[in-house]
This record gives C-alpha cells, structure tokens and sequence, in this order.
C-alpha cells in the first residue's frame, strides 16, 4: 500500500467517523428536543396517584382550561393573609405542608394549586397549563377575599406562573425563590448545543416582572447548581430590588431561615 493509498484511507476514516459523531449528536438532540418537557416537569408524567392531602388541609378541583386541577386549600384565621404557592417542577404540591409551616403558624391560610399532568391534576405540563394552575389557585385564595391579602409565591419552575400571575393581579406581594429569569438560558447551561429557540416554553420572568406592581422579594442561594444565581440576578435587577442572595443551592425553599424571611417581609 502507497504512503498516498495510505493518506486517502485516513482521511476517508475521519469523515466517516466525523460524519457518525454528527449523526449521533443530532440525534441525541432531536430526543432532547422532543423529550424536553418530560426533562423540565419529572413528574409531570406517568400517571402517579392522587397523594393524600396533608392535615390541616382539604382538597378542591378547580374547572381551567386544562382541565380540573387539584388545589390544596387550608383556611387559616379570617384577618390573616393567604400564601400562594407555585411549587418547583421535581416536587409536586405534596412538600407544600413543610414550605408552608411557618405560615400555617402565623396563621395564614395557604392555597396550593397542582400542575396539569402532576398527581392528581389531569392533562400534560406546558407553560400555559402552569399559568393555569396558577389562575385557579389566585381564583381559589381571593374568594371571598381582597387581592391584596394574598401573597404569591413561586419556587424554581414555579416562579414562572407565579410572576405571570402577579403581572395581571394585584396581590400582596410575589416572593420569588430560586427563580428563573428566562428558561432558555437555563436550559442552556446544562445542553449547550440545544439553541433556544427549540425551547418550547420561554418562561420571559425577567420581561414578566416590569408588569408587576406589587412589592417584590427574590430569593438565590449563591451555589446554585441547578439554576444559576446569575438567574437570580437578573430578576431582582428587573425588579428593580437588591437580590437575597444566601448561602446553599437549589433547595433553600426547604430551609427555615429562608422560609422565615419570606413571612417576615409580607407579614405586615
């Protein structure tokens, strides 16, 4: 075999090889691309039973147009306000007892409305179906109540419907904990060669929050792994607020501390 024989079958080889790495990529693009929404909303599919609604708390569904979705409602004393709250895409509406504790203590009423395609709540996650949520759950909290005794508040994928809400509302205030100011971006830092605009739900907060009227607290823990502070960041710069920015990651909805902060800000 010639040295030119020999150059010819290399370079034949990188193409080939090239050309199965390009293939390969597509298509772990196209399943990414098509399977986006089961990665954002994990619990959006598989048909899991309705859970249980904690003590204390008592189950209604609520007529949308994706359907009737489950809300949990705890009426709590009549001159106290009432917590919304939009929960983040991995936990569902069943860790809303412990996020909400601090409140149900002070008083406060507490209304939990569960996404499309969640247990208990027919249909399929998009973001319009968690706007929708977020519409029954207002629906559900100003009943026989003023707009401005409910606070709003969104964590993780949450912050989406909850900043939306607050937009067209106007509630007491929106908290905002480890948000998302444009989900592209997000999505972004994880698939780097997924462009964004095959991102079907956009979650624009950052372009939501100049609608917002009401009193504003956004909430980022500084090693976030999940949703970057940068994220963060930029919501508290639309919001024209000093970012709470806290030690620990994604899970600071979890902490008492950061729960205390929240009550303590729209307690009055």
């Amino acid at each position: 075999m010639t040295a030119q024989t020999s150059a010819r079958l290399a370079i034949y080889a990188l193409r080939q090889a090239a050309i199965v790495s390009l293939l390969a990529g597509a298509a772990a693009m196209t399943l990414l691309v098509v399977a986006q929404r089961r990665i954002i909303y994990p619990l959006g599919y598989g048909g899991r039973p309705t859970p249980a609604s904690p003590p204390g708390y008592s189950p209604i569904r609520v007529d949308t147009p994706s359907g009737r979705l489950l809300v949990w409602r705890h009426v709590g004393l009549p001159d106290r306000p009432v917590l919304l709250f939009m929960h983040g895409n991995a936990s569902g509406i069943a860790g809303v007892a412990f996020v909400a504790r601090p409140f149900v203590q002070a008083g406060w009423s507490v209304v939990a409305p569960e996404y499309p395609g969640y247990p208990g709540s027919p249909g399929s996650p998009s973001e319009g179906g968690l706007l929708d949520a977020a519409r029954a759950g207002w629906r559900t909290a100003v009943a026989g109540r003023s707009p401005r005794d409910v606070l709003v508040m969104g964590n993780s994928i949450g912050s989406g419907p909850a900043i939306a809400l607050a937009a067209e509302t106007h509630p007491r205030g929106l908290a905002v904990v480890s948000g998302i100011a444009y989900l592209p971006q997000v999505v972004r830092m994880t698939f780097p060669f997924i462009p964004d605009v095959l991102v079907r739900d956009r979650f624009r907060n950052a372009e939501n929050l100049a609608r917002v009227s009401a009193p504003v607290l956004i909430v980022h823990g500084r090693s976030d792994a999940v949703v970057d502070v940068s994220q963060g960041r930029a919501l508290a710069k639309a919001a024209r607020v000093d970012l709470a920015e806290t030690r620990g990651g994604h899970e600071i909805m979890a902490r008492r501390d950061v729960q205390a902060m929240v009550l303590e800000r729209f307690r009055d």
